[in-house]
C-alpha cells in the first residue's frame, strides 16, 4: 500500500494532463456556429466576403487619396490598413454577433 504522498505524486502526471486538456478547451467555450453566406448552392464564411469587400473600399479610397497631390501617404501602409479598417467594419456592420 502506497502512503499518502506517494499516492499524490502518483497522480500528478494524470492531473496535468487533465488540466492542460481543460486549459486547451476553455477558449473554445464561447465558439459557435460561423456565420456563412449561401451562394450558389455552397456555403461561404462571411469573414471572406467582408475582406473582398473591405480590399475593394481600400482600394476606392486609395485611389481617392493619390490624386490630392498635397497628402503624400506611403501606399503599402495605407492600404492594408484600409483594407483591414473597412474588412472590421463590414464584419461589424453585417455579422454582429
Amino acid at each position: 500500500m502506497l502512503s499518502a504522498s506517494a499516492q499524490i505524486i502518483h497522480l500528478l502526471p494524470t492531473m496535468r494532463r487533465i488540466v492542460l486538456v481543460l486549459a486547451l478547451c476553455l477558449p473554445l467555450i464561447a465558439c459557435t456556429q460561423a456565420p456563412t453566406v449561401p451562394m450558389f448552392g455552397a456555403f461561404f464564411p462571411g469573414w471572406l466576403f467582408c475582406i473582398g469587400a473591405g480590399i475593394i473600399a481600400a482600394l476606392l479610397i486609395q485611389a481617392w487619396l493619390a490624386r490630392r497631390p498635397a497628402v503624400w501617404l506611403p501606399p503599402l501602409v495605407t492600404f492594408l490598413t484600409l483594407a483591414s479598417l473597412f474588412s472590421f467594419l463590414f464584419w461589424l456592420l453585417f455579422f454582429k454577433p
